[in-house]
């Protein structure tokens, strides 16, 4: 290949610059024969003896251009169009320049005078138009200029070159991604295969700032996003209904996320997101695992609008929103029936409750330590307060309590624990309770104050 590359060479720098037509044209017929890798080497040289003959002899380039259409036929028309408008272009340009680098012989002159003759108009054209030569393409509109910006960036996005696994069902699961952007947007299909599952730690620990997952993602696995300490923004799919284990876990910077159609949220799934400020948890949420937002420090709002099961072991505690010390206000949806066990556990800050009527069970320790508390209304078909449900209360002064068979559990009200974890009375609660209900026995057993009324 090199040998035949450096003999076509060899034939071009050995012809003058009064070459003719037919001279290349000898040369590409001479090849002709060869394979299709030769063809292209001969082209790479021919193109090279085109520029030379653009600047010097280009009504010899038309003459050969003539004759390859005539050997070719109708195949080269549909290109012609094309290549009329680059020569005229170039033609006006390069004539100009060759007549100031070099002196050209009396065939050359005449040839040339020609040439300027026929492309002056459109010289003068171009040079009243700023300079700008007007070629006979379509001008490209903005919104066609936006239209390509966003095929770039997507094509950009796809070559970040994912990594995935098939599923059992024909989808595909996004494993790892290489060569991360700041903003990424996880494509609908990779080769043709739908992509439904974001896989265990594929984004674990990654710089990633903005992720966009597509509508065909219906699960997130465990790790998924684990440690993501730059991540700000994630636009989850509508279709989404499972958060695994820890996927969203430390992620640091995490501002915001939109829970809607989510069934199952796992375990620590967004521990320690303390960048979070407001949570909603939609209807839609079945099972929460243990400490699934425990410790978002900067949240200030939840509101909670899901009876959620917690799925956690046999020995452990719900602990929800466990230390969410800077949670001021708790809104609590009118569907929810029970306030799960260490739900609240620590959120010192809490100063507000609205409990919903259709409440019927304060688990075990679900408000413990809650410092802000101050009074608390407990609805009438509330039907249990579990064990220490609000121990370590001690700004708690006024507990009501409407129903008459609302059960109170050993120390659910009016405690705290020392340093041994003895439980200890605090001083100052006052619980209103109607005469003769549970409540006011729970009272007198314990020596707190009450005011008895129905």
């Amino acid at each position: 290949m090199t040998d035949i590359k450096f003999a076509l060479d060899q034939e071009l720098s050995s012809l003058s610059f009064d070459v003719t037509a037919e001279d290349i044209k000898n040369i590409y017929l001479k090849r002709k024969h060869k394979s299709y890798t030769i063809y292209t080497t001969c082209a790479v040289s021919i193109a090279a003896a085109f520029v030379i003959l653009l600047s010097v002899n280009a009504p010899a380039v038309e003459e050969f251009m003539n004759s390859i259409k005539s050997n070719f036929g109708s195949s080269y028309s549909n290109s012609e169009q094309t290549e009329s408008v680059v020569y005229e272009s170039s033609t006006a340009a390069n004539s100009t320049a060759s007549q100031s680098s070099q002196k050209p012989t009396s065939t050359e002159k005449s040839r040339n005078n020609e040439t300027v003759q026929q492309s002056a108009p459109k010289v003068k054209a171009a040079e009243a138009d700023e300079k700008t030569v007007i070629l006979s393409e379509k001008t490209t509109s903005p919104a066609e200029t936006e239209s390509k910006e966003k095929t770039d960036f997507n094509e950009k996005v796809k070559s970040l070159d994912f990594s995935y696994s098939a599923l059992s069902d024909k989808t595909l699961k996004i494993t790892g991604i290489k060569n991360l952007a700041k903003a990424v947007t996880v494509p609908e299909k990779i080769d043709g295969k739908t992509v439904t599952v974001i896989g265990s730690k594929a984004f674990e620990k990654s710089t990633v700032k903005k992720v966009v997952l597509p509508e065909t993602v219906t699960a997130i696995e465990s790790y998924a996003f684990c440690e993501a300490n730059s991540l700000e923004e994630i636009t989850l799919s509508k279709k989404l209904t499972t958060i695994g284990n820890y996927a969203f876990e430390k992620c640091g910077s995490l501002k915001e996320i939109n829970l809607k159609n989510v069934e199952h949220i796992g375990t620590m799934a967004f521990y320690k997101c303390n960048s979070l400020s407001t949570l909603t948890v939609p209807s839609s949420v079945k099972e929460i695992g243990t400490r699934a937002f425990s410790t978002c420090k900067s949240i200030k709002t939840i509101e909670l609008n899901c009876d959620y099961k917690a799925d956690v072991p046999s020995d452990e505690y719900a602990r929800t929103f466990e230390n969410c010390t800077s949670l001021q206000t708790l809104k609590i949806g009118g569907t929810v029936a029970n306030i799960r066990e260490k739900a609240f556990s620590g959120c010192g800050a809490l100063s507000q409750i609205s409990f919903p009527e259709s409440l019927k069970n304060i688990w075990d320790r679900a408000f413990e330590n809650c410092i802000g508390l101050k009074e608390i209304t407990v609805p009438k078909g509330a039907e249990e307060i579990g064990y220490m449900a609000f121990v370590g209360c001690t700004n708690l002064t006024k507990a009501e309590i409407l129903g008459d068979n609302t059960s109170l559990n050993w120390c659910s009200l009016g405690y705290y624990e020392d340093k041994y974890k003895n439980p200890k009375k605090t001083d100052g609660l006052t619980i209103y309770c109607n005469k003769g209900s549970r409540a006011e026995s729970y009272a007198k057993a314990n020596k707190i104050q009450t005011v008895t009324g129905g």
